[in-house]
């Protein structure tokens, strides 16, 4: 300890000798450290960080062909509907758009990034509310009333973290929105039920292609503003497709088992009679055959369960 107090001293004398030298020293090594913490924490959380949503790989946007050819084009409300009534291969999909309007908080105005969502937005995604509410199916009717949700880091920033904040309005494009409830995402800022879309963001008609029916972007088909996102239900955890695999080739093993037991004892008791000796239920003979068949068969499924753990699902159907 001794030793290590007189290194320090020495140092300090040292350092207030060329005071110059150590200032600068002292100065690019506090930069560089700074600046490369802040950096890797930018970084890690844009692009290491899983998003804050449940099993974020298993979504995929879905695109549909544009009148003039697009492969990636967006869809209209309209087609949006259709889709969903009709899927039986999703167990569930939702349909967004961003916008911008004029926010005004009391004195001040600016303009809002946020969007306009499906009222299962949230709950497709998996994320829960910090405070109060998020969408829900009766948000979608045109005569609800005008509510939003806003992001977490919104409501630090513009609200001062107001834990009373849920019920109260904001005004969005002059027209007042009720707050119904605050989400652990950053970005965007704000969510709108897509029935709301014209007041905030009113838009010319401009049909993508010809819409014989329909005055607004959410009634004609031609207008293609809306994209549509969904959840894969193919594909599952490594470590749950083994545990399937391996669930189904010990279920064969447990019948086969039972039915060779069965079998085994029948001619053991025939034997009994004419072999001097030969016990039908020999605990040890049972033990040793059952846990000899059972090993034999785990490691006969673990190949075949390893195999397809590492199979890509999305892989495996542009093959089929």
């Amino acid at each position: 300890m001794d030793t290590l107090l007189n290194d320090i001293c020495y140092a300090l004398r040292w350092m207030a000798r060329s005071p110059g030298f150590s200032a600068v020293a002292i100065l690019s090594l506090g930069l560089g450290v700074g600046v490369n913490t802040a950096m890797f924490s930018l970084v890690d959380s844009l692009l290491f960080r899983p998003l804050p949503v449940t099993e974020p790989s298993s979504l995929v946007d879905v695109f549909t062909t544009g009148g003039d050819g697009d492969e990636y084009a967006t869809s209209s409300y309209a087609d949006f509907q259709d889709i969903k009534a009709q899927n039986t291969v999703f167990p569930d999909m939702m349909g967004y758009s961003p916008m911008m309007a004029p926010l005004s908080l009391g004195d001040r105005s600016r303009i809002a990034l946020g969007q306009v969502v499906t009222s299962n937005h949230f709950t497709m995604l998996g994320v829960q509310p910090f405070l109060g509410r998020l969408l829900v199916p009766a948000d979608d009717d045109g005569s609800a009333a005008r509510v939003v949700v806003i992001s977490h880091r919104m409501w630090k920033r513009e609200f001062g973290a107001d834990l009373a904040m849920v019920g109260k309005s904001l005004t969005l494009r002059g027209l007042p929105h009720t707050i119904t409830g605050v989400v652990p995402l950053l970005a965007p800022e704000l969510w709108l039920p897509v029935t709301h879309v014209e007041e905030v963001e009113p838009a010319g008609i401009t049909d993508s292609v010809p819409s014989p029916i329909g005055k607004t972007r959410l009634e004609r088909r031609g207008m293609r503003w809306m994209f549509i996102r969904v959840r894969l239900a193919i594909g599952a955890r490594p470590e749950r497709v083994m545990a399937m695999v391996m669930r189904q080739g010990f279920a064969i093993v447990a019948i086969g088992l039972l039915v060779g037991g069965l079998l085994a004892a029948a001619v053991a008791f025939a034997l009994q009679g004419v072999l001097y000796g030969v016990r039908p239920l020999d605990p040890l003979a049972w033990a040793l055959a059952f846990g000899a068949i059972a090993l034999a068969a785990g490691l006969a499924n673990f190949v075949p369960a390893r195999r397809a753990m590492r199979i890509d699902p999305m892989t495996a159907l542009r093959t089929d």
